[in-house]
């Protein structure tokens, strides 16, 4: 199992071939500065809190190619649509790193469009049978975040939608191509005064499940180094 914790990271690497090979990859935290690091089991936050797991269900990410809408000498320009699958991290993987997912193929060309969603999965998929979606499932949830608190361990558990599209332009088919979405586990557990929230109490899931979603973002980084490539091609 692997972990994560910071900002959440979704790789897109590009092939060089007809039909590009598209890699989706996550991460979370800052990036791994040291062996030791490498060890850790848990990100423990600036108020304490300790965060074990994270799992959450990308119900779609969608690559639109300039001009989807339009037909262009009577061809349609490509939609590519991966999803769902799970991002389950833990252990390791809280150190930052990039971890793999899984490869789609997309046609070369360039894309100007980034959509992701973030939701629990759906009565009539067929990914609810899939082992690994189990606990999801049986709570009807689209995150669930392990940890601690004080010492005792915490589940946190949501059925929240997270919908984000960013406008891009970036090119498939001639170099390696990549999208990070970062989402920063560090402020999900803190009030906008600073202030602690405990996932253990109902009276704080609004703001938890708030600094969610406000903590996703996407930005181009083609040498998957986590920070935002500052050229024309950038989101």
């Amino acid at each position: 199992m692997k972990k994560l914790a910071g900002s959440l990271s979704l790789l897109l690497l590009a092939a060089c071939s007809g039909s590009d090979q598209v890699g989706i990859s996550v991460r979370t935290g800052a990036p791994r500065t040291s062996a030791a690091a490498s060890q850790k089991q848990a990100l423990t936050l600036a108020n304490g809190i300790e965060v074990t797991r994270v799992r959450l269900v990308v119900a779609k990410l969608d690559l639109e190619q300039e001009g989807e809408d339009e037909s262009i000498d009577g061809t349609e320009a490509e939609d590519v649509e991966a999803g769902p699958f799970l991002v389950d991290l833990s252990g390791s993987a809280l150190d930052g790193q990039a971890e793999h997912m899984l490869d789609v193929s997309v046609a070369a060309g360039t894309y100007d469009e980034l959509e992701l969603k973030i939701h629990r999965l759906e009565d009539n998929s067929t990914a609810r049978s899939d082992a690994k979606f189990a606990d999801l499932v049986a709570k009807e949830a689209s995150v669930i975040i392990d940890g601690k608190i004080d010492g005792q361990d915490f589940s946190f558990v949501s059925s929240l939608t997270v919908e984000q599209e960013r406008e891009a332009s970036f090119t498939l088919g001639d170099g390696a191509g990549n999208i990070t979405l970062n989402l920063d586990v560090t402020k999900w557990f803190t009030g906008e005064a600073g202030q602690r929230l405990d996932p253990r109490q109902s009276t704080y899931k609004s703001a938890i499940e708030e600094n969610i979603k406000r903590s996703v973002d996407a930005f181009d980084d083609d040498d998957e180094d986590g920070a935002e490539d500052h050229d024309d091609d950038k989101i």
